[in-house]
């Protein structure tokens, strides 16, 4: 599979989920370069993310057992900003909304993959627009 040079790590508890969204990025051509399953797994990876040119998070809201409230991606979403402004982060959750671009879970349909090349093409557009 040719890679388009764009890096995501994928923040995601649930198995089947981060397997969905693995898949749906590589078939895309992105390279997922790491996974996190808990709040402190995250929180490990989080400082690295510009030193390993991460472009993309897809990023869980509720990483926590039992909360389901979405707090957990509003929270990291705020340490991702902090650390690592450049990268993009989609919320991905079923309830939620947060992160530079929500993405539902719900719509099973939905290709992750699609999403993240079509918002780089947007992106790589605008940006030789404004030079």
């Amino acid at each position: 599979m040719k890679t388009h040079g764009i890096r995501a790590v994928i923040i995601e508890d649930k198995f089947e989920e981060r397997s969905r969204a693995r898949k749906s990025l590589e078939e895309a051509g992105i390279a997922v370069i790491a996974e996190a399953t808990t709040l402190d797994e995250a929180r490990v990876i989080i400082p690295k993310l510009t030193e390993l040119s991460v472009n993309y998070v897809i990023l869980d809201g509720n990483l926590s057992e039992n909360d389901m409230s979405g707090n957990d991606g509003r929270v990291l979403f705020d340490e991702i900003r902090l650390q690592a402004h450049e990268t993009v982060v989609f919320g991905w959750s079923k309830s939620s909304r947060f992160g530079d671009i929500s993405v539902s879970k719900r719509d099973k349909e939905a290709d992750l993959g699609k999403i993240v090349t079509d918002f780089e093409t947007s992106r790589s557009c605008y940006s030789k627009e404004r030079k």
